[in-house]
């Protein structure tokens, strides 16, 4: 896969993971529970990074894509995949495809498989740098 390619789904992920975390914030403001336990407004800060990231390598600043993607991959497999897994228990089985924490774990385990595979097509083409 291109890493263009790769680049632009990370954009896609994160935009779809900023619109999960904009809505848990409007389920809040008008005091109904949130689509999570992740407080919104933090997923949101975290999030935004990757944006940055993928648009600096589509620009050629290969070093810091390769420094915000390595610090953030961890930290979205920990607290957007690993955290929510024991929740998933308390899930029905009638309704686990409506779930949102069953959709937050699917939208962070996509963004977790194309950081990583944007992470390394870009040290596969270019290892550091400007390309």
């Amino acid at each position: 896969m291109r890493v263009a390619c790769l680049l632009k789904l990370q954009i896609v992920y994160a935009i779809t993971a900023i619109i999960f975390n904009v809505v848990s914030l409007l389920r809040i403001k008008f005091d109904l529970a949130g689509l999570t336990d992740t407080n919104p407004v933090l997923g949101i800060a975290v999030i935004s990074p990757i944006i940055i990231s993928a648009w600096a390598a589509l620009k050629g600043y290969n070093t810091l894509f390769l420094a915000i993607n390595s610090a953030l991959i961890p930290l979205f497999i920990y607290a957007g995949i690993v955290k929510h897994l024991p929740n998933f228990s308390l899930i029905p089985l009638a309704s686990i495809f409506t779930s949102p924490l069953v959709l937050a774990i699917v939208i962070n385990c996509f963004g977790v498989i194309v950081m990583t595979m944007g992470l390394i097509a870009i040290l596969n083409t270019h290892p550091t740098g400007r390309s």
